[in-house]
């Protein structure tokens, strides 16, 4: 890892290859969508066929939202790491914390089992952690099985590389085809919970983490044979010595 914060040398080809790639096909999608069934409703409407009609009108409303929602995401993922004060030394039990009582309000379940231990301070933008944590704790939740209480843990040990964090939870894991694809913008996996979901989430963690000299990936599996739901591997900034 960089000793010089890497915020200043985040790679802005790749980030309008990522931002292209997802206007290009994810975005246009709703909005072609828009397009052929608002010639629906026109026909349906100039034939007096209303109630037809009304049902194409409602596909061009949900086409919009979500052409404005996935236009909300690009914004946000573009936008990470600017305008921002300079990096120091945070708690990052503290954080966790902070981000699962936020998805707690946001997801009104409040029964969920965290817990944290481990080396504790993280050298980075506190608003922007606080958001990383956040969106993975929310996935979580999300994603996890609704007949069980969602559980996460949190561990993180001190390296050399700075700071591995891994956070598991008890949700029906994920197949290994998926553990790259997750990580991509509006890569969406289909579950009850969660039918609207846009797929930004995870893909904000990993920038975030990556515009800090760090990474987020998949865990390798677990030697525990009774280890369930989807496990991921954080690497962060270890905090300055002299900052703690």
């Amino acid at each position: 890892m960089s000793d010089s914060f890497p915020f200043d040398h985040a790679d802005p080809t790749l980030l309008l290859n990522n931002i292209a790639s997802a206007l290009s096909h994810d975005v246009r999608t709703p909005l072609r969508h828009t397009t052929q069934f608002l010639e629906f409703y026109e026909r349906e409407l100039a034939a007096g066929n209303i109630e037809k009609a009304a049902d194409y009108l409602a596909v061009v409303k949900e086409s919009v939202v979500q052409s404005y929602a996935m236009i909300d995401g690009l914004i946000g993922y573009a936008r990470v790491g600017r305008d921002l004060d300079p990096p120091e030394n945070a708690d990052l039990e503290k954080l966790t914390q902070t981000a699962i009582d936020r998805v707690r309000l946001a997801t009104e379940v409040e029964a969920i089992d965290f817990a944290f231990k481990g080396e504790a301070m993280v050298h980075g933008h506190h608003i922007q952690l606080l958001e990383l944590f956040y969106q993975v704790f929310e996935n979580s939740v999300l994603f996890g099985r609704p007949e069980i209480q969602p559980k996460i843990r949190v561990r993180s040990r001190k390296t050399d590389g700075g700071l591995v964090i891994t956070i598991r939870d008890n949700g029906p894991g994920l197949p290994e085809s998926h553990h790259k694809m997750i990580f991509d913008l509006f890569h969406k996996i289909s579950h009850p919970n969660n039918p609207g979901g846009l797929g930004v989430g995870l893909s904000l963690a990993r920038r975030i983490a990556e515009l800090h000299g760090g990474s987020l990936r998949v865990a390798e599996p677990s030697d525990d044979a009774n280890a369930r739901g989807l496990a991921l591997e954080l690497i962060l900034p270890a905090a300055i010595e002299s900052e703690a």
